[in-house]
Order: C-alpha cells, then sequence, then structure tokens
C-alpha cells in the first residue's frame, strides 16, 4: 500500500539521516533521533489545534496518536543522550 502525496517512509529516514547533526559530528546517536522523529512525523503527523468534543468518537484515536508521538518523542530524546 502506497500513501499518495509523500514519499516513502525509508526515503524520509535516510534524508533525516544525512541532515541531522549527527551526519555532521558524526555521531549515530544524534542520526538515529533523526530518524525516529521522521518516522514520528510520516506516521503521526503533527495536529495542533485538533479541537475534538468530549463525546466525539474522534478524540480517542487523536488522544491515541498524540501518545505514540510523544513515545516516539521520547524515545528520539533518549537516543540523542545516548540511554
Amino acid at each position: 500500500m502506497t500513501t499518495p502525496n509523500r514519499p516513502p517512509l525509508w526515503q524520509v529516514m535516510t534524508q533525516a539521516r544525512y541532515n541531522s547533526e549527527g551526519a555532521r559530528l558524526a555521531s549515530i546517536r544524534h542520526a538515529t533521533a533523526a530518524e525516529i522523529r521522521a518516522v514520528r512525523d510520516w506516521l503521526v503527523p503533527d495536529e495542533k489545534g485538533v479541537v475534538h468534543q468530549m463525546h466525539d468518537p474522534q478524540l480517542h484515536r487523536w488522544r491515541e496518536r498524540q501518545h505514540l508521538r510523544a513515545l516516539l518523542t521520547a524515545e528520539a530524546d533518549r537516543a540523542e543522550r545516548g540511554e
């Protein structure tokens, strides 16, 4: 299954690695963090400003996506710190 209007994930990850601070500093941690963030942004795009009503069925899905974004962001931060 392909997703229209965006490049394949592997290309996004590769570009993130080459553009990362890690590529310039030869730090695998920074390059890996950049890849994790690329996966996060590709898989779960930022949805700032989205408002859902309390009983909206989409609210639960939105919260799950936000939790996944937070988890991937935390893992990218851990990669940068080498934890």
